[in-house]
């Protein structure tokens, strides 16, 4: 990518019949973009809206307007340079929105036990439709970019079509989350396992990839309670993967599951800190309602 200009011309080149200034300008806007994308992301900062997420809209926004004005006369550059960068736009413009409603205060936050609470099938399976319309798109009309482009173009229709089928058939979502009084249940595939309110030592808000989370340190990482037992060490290897990536024991994508991570800390934090307030968490039967 940062080899030379040429690796990157296949992005934005004319399909065929180009002459050699319109290569070379295929060349700079693609150049230009990948640069510019790679430094505002790596300028951005967690979880505070920053002027690189404004930076980032602005940015695709411009390649798309480009992308419209070189449409006419060359209609496979414009629809493969608005597919792109339009999608990198609605990402920006959505990443704006979230941090201008985050960080939401509540005199207190309850959350109904016994209840296990998933990732969102509708927010996996819009993912999978957004790539594979993208890899759609990017294929047929940016067959002709050369082979890097193909490759990507295809590994995103295939993971988006996975992703679909998955949630179709129930593969996806694998994961789920349960408070009850007791401690918070962590499902996984194929196993779950509970960790007590009274092992858990600290909560932080993060991000990672534009991407709020939820991170849990515990007291002690091997006090879990695992189902099926024999499970065990699949427990504590997730766990250990968890702290080498997100350097927290725990880490929640709390926008997988469309709950806020400030409110979902300051919930699990009043049950931490007032053990009393765990039995709001107790499963009541209707007979003893009634």
């Amino acid at each position: 990518m940062g080899t030379s200009r040429r690796a990157c011309a296949p992005c934005l080149c004319p399909p065929y019949g180009c002459s050699a200034p319109s290569r070379q300008t295929g060349h700079l806007v693609a150049f230009i973009a990948t640069i510019s994308i790679l430094v505002v992301q790596h300028a951005t900062k967690p979880l505070p809206m920053q002027l690189s997420d404004r930076s980032l809209f602005i940015l695709n926004m411009v390649f798309v307007v480009i992308g419209v004005l070189v449409l006419r006369s060359k209609p496979d550059v414009g629809i493969v340079t608005i597919a792109f960068f339009g999608s990198g736009a609605v990402l920006a413009a959505s990443i704006i929105i979230r941090k201008r409603r985050s960080a939401p205060t509540a005199e207190r936050v309850m959350i109904t036990g016994g209840v296990p609470m998933r990732p969102s099938r509708v927010l996996i399976g819009g993912l999978g439709a957004w790539l594979a319309a993208l890899g759609v798109i990017l294929t047929v009309f940016g067959w002709s970019y050369g082979i890097v482009f193909r490759c990507l173009s295809i590994a995103s229709l295939i993971f988006g079509c996975y992703l679909l089928a998955a949630v179709l058939i129930g593969w996806l979502p694998s994961t789920f989350i349960q408070f009850d009084e007791t401690g918070i249940t962590f499902g996984c595939r194929g196993f779950s396992y509970v960790v007590a309110f009274d092992n858990i030592a600290d909560l932080a808000v993060a991000e990672m990839n534009r991407n709020p989370f939820l991170c849990i340190r515990l007291h002690q990482p091997d006090a879990v309670a695992v189902t099926p037992p024999a499970r065990y060490v699949d427990a504590l290897k997730q766990i250990g993967r968890s702290e080498a990536l997100m350097g927290a024991h725990i880490a929640i994508p709390t926008q997988q599951y469309l709950i806020d991570a400030t409110l979902l800390s300051q919930a699990i934090a009043r049950y931490v800190n007032e053990p009393v307030a765990r039995r709001e968490l107790e499963v009541r039967s209707l007979a003893n309602e009634k």
